[in-house]
C-alpha cells in the first residue's frame, strides 16, 4: 500500500533548481536599447566592452546570444553578455552615421528567473569564472573564452 510522505526540505521559488542548460532554450531578437544591466550579473571588473568587441559587433553583430530577465518597466536585465550588449548600441550609432540598418540582438529571455535572484547570479558567475583564466585573444583560444 502506497502512502504519502511529506517532503523534508521544501523547495522555495528561489531554491528550486531551473533549467540551466541554453541549448533548449530558443533566442529572440531584442533592441539592444531595451536592455540594461542586472542587478544580478555577476561582473564586477572589466564591465566596458573593449575596441577589440566593438568593431567585431560592428562588422558581424553580436553572434551569441546573451541571456536576460524581463524587468517590470518592460526592459530586460542582462545577466550574461552585458559587454556585447553594452558593445551593439555603439556599433548601431555607427551603422545609422553610414546609412546602414540598426542590428537587434539575440537573446535567451529567461522568464523563468524573475524573483529567483540567487540563480540567476549563479548561472552568471558560471559564465564570468569560466572566462578568467581565458588566455589572450588568439586564434587557438579556447571555444568558452569569448
Amino acid at each position: 500500500m502506497a502512502t504519502v510522505t511529506e517532503s523534508s526540505t521544501a523547495e522555495t521559488a528561489e531554491t528550486a533548481p531551473v533549467d540551466a542548460n541554453e541549448m533548449s532554450l530558443t533566442a529572440v531578437l531584442l533592441d539592444p536599447d531595451a536592455i540594461t544591466r542586472d542587478e544580478c550579473n555577476a561582473r564586477e571588473t572589466d564591465t566596458e566592452p573593449d575596441t577589440d568587441l566593438i568593431n567585431s559587433v560592428k562588422a558581424v553583430g553580436v553572434q551569441d546570444p546573451v541571456s536576460v530577465r524581463p524587468r517590470p518597466d518592460g526592459t530586460y536585465g542582462a545577466f550574461k553578455g552585458w559587454r556585447r550588449t553594452q558593445a551593439a548600441p555603439i556599433a548601431n550609432a555607427a551603422a545609422e552615421a553610414e546609412g546602414h540598418p540598426r542590428r537587434q540582438i539575440k537573446a535567451y529571455v529567461r522568464a523563468d528567473l524573475v524573483g529567483r535572484d540567487a540563480w540567476t547570479r549563479f548561472l552568471s558567475l558560471i559564465e564570468n569564472h569560466q572566462r578568467q583564466a581565458c588566455p589572450p585573444r588568439t586564434p587557438s583560444r579556447p571555444p568558452n573564452c569569448r
